[in-house]
C-alpha cells in the first residue's frame, strides 16, 4: 500500500454560490448600516462647526453693545458704505460684504473650514464664490435685517419691524433659528435645483413667499433662487439657535415659524395676517 499526501478537495459550484450569496446578504445587512454610522460621524462634526461659528456669532455683537450682525443689509447704511476688510483679500464690495461668512473674518478661527464642511473650500482668492455658497445660511430675514424683505428702508435698519437687531429684544433664544444647513433651490416644479450650499436661509412664510413639505423634505415653493433648510446627513438639518445651541432639525419642526421670527406666537404665523 502506497502512503502519500491527503487529496485536497475543491470547491463545487455550489458550495462557491452559497459563499456569494451570505457574503452579498452580510453587505446588504452591513452597508446601510455603516452609511448610517458615516452620517451620524459628519452631523456631528457639523454640529460642532456650527456651534463654533455661533460663538463668533455672539462676539461680534459683544463688540457692537448687543447690536446683532446685519442679515443682508444694503449697499449703504445710514450712509456708510457696506465693506469688509481682509488682511489677503484687501477691501471687499457691498455685492461680497453683504453675505455673511466675511463679516465673521476675526471673530471665527479658520472660519472657511467652518463654513464649508459640505464641500471642498473654494479658492481663497475666489471672494465672491466663498461668500455666495457656504454650507450653512443665515435666517437674515427675521435675524439681523434684509434688505428684501424690508429689513432695511432708504438705506436704515428698520428697527421695531418684524426683524430683530439687538440681542436683548430676543424674546425666546432657545428656539431662535440663527444658522441652519442650506441648498440652494429655485422651483420645486421645474426640477431645477442644486446641493450646493447658500448664505441665506428662506423662512416657511414671509409675505407671498413661504417653503413647503414635499416628499418628506422642503422645497422652494416658489420660482426664486433661495436657500432651504435641509438635511445633508439624512432628513435632520443641523441648525443652530440664538442661545448658542444646535441640534437637527426634522423638516416638520423647521415649517413652524415661531423657530424663525422673534414675533410668531403659532406655528403657521405670517407677517402679512398677523396683528
Amino acid at each position: 500500500m502506497t502512503c502519500g499526501a491527503p487529496r485536497q478537495r475543491g470547491w463545487t459550484l455550489i458550495e462557491m454560490l452559497v459563499t456569494v450569496a451570505i457574503i452579498s446578504l452580510l453587505a446588504a445587512v452591513l452597508m446601510p448600516a455603516l452609511g448610517r454610522a458615516r452620517d451620524a460621524a459628519m452631523q456631528l462634526c457639523s454640529l460642532s462647526n456650527i456651534r463654533q461659528l455661533m460663538t463668533g456669532y455672539h462676539l461680534y455683537h459683544a463688540d457692537y453693545d448687543g447690536h446683532l450682525m446685519f442679515g443682508y443689509p444694503s449697499d449703504y447704511v445710514n450712509g456708510v458704505l457696506t465693506q469688509v476688510r481682509d488682511p489677503q483679500a484687501g477691501t471687499l464690495p457691498p455685492l461680497i460684504a453683504k453675505r455673511y461668512p466675511w463679516r465673521l473674518i476675526g471673530y471665527v478661527s479658520d472660519v472657511w473650514d467652518l463654513v464649508y464642511h459640505h464641500a471642498p473650500t473654494p479658492d481663497l482668492s475666489d471672494a465672491y464664490g466663498l461668500s455666495l455658497a457656504p454650507t450653512y445660511g443665515l435666517n437674515s430675514f427675521y435675524v439681523g435685517g434684509d434688505e428684501t424683505a424690508l429689513g432695511f428702508i432708504d438705506g436704515r435698519p428698520a428697527y421695531g419691524s418684524h426683524a430683530v437687531f439687538f440681542a436683548r429684544e430676543v424674546r425666546h433664544p432657545e428656539r431662535l433659528i440663527v444658522l441652519a444647513d442650506s441648498q440652494r433651490r429655485t422651483s420645486a416644479t421645474t426640477g431645477d435645483t442644486s446641493s450646493d450650499g447658500f448664505y441665506r436661509l428662506h423662512p416657511p412664510k414671509l409675505m407671498i413667499d413661504w417653503l413647503r413639505l414635499a416628499g418628506g423634505q422642503i422645497e422652494a415653493a416658489t420660482g426664486q433662487v433661495t436657500g432651504v433648510p435641509r438635511g445633508r446627513y439624512g432628513q435632520g438639518a443641523v441648525t443652530a439657535f440664538f442661545d448658542g445651541h444646535a441640534a437637527s432639525l426634522q423638516p416638520q419642526e423647521l415649517m413652524d415659524m415661531r423657530r424663525w421670527a422673534n414675533d410668531a406666537d403659532r406655528p403657521d404665523w405670517d407677517l402679512t395676517v398677523s396683528p
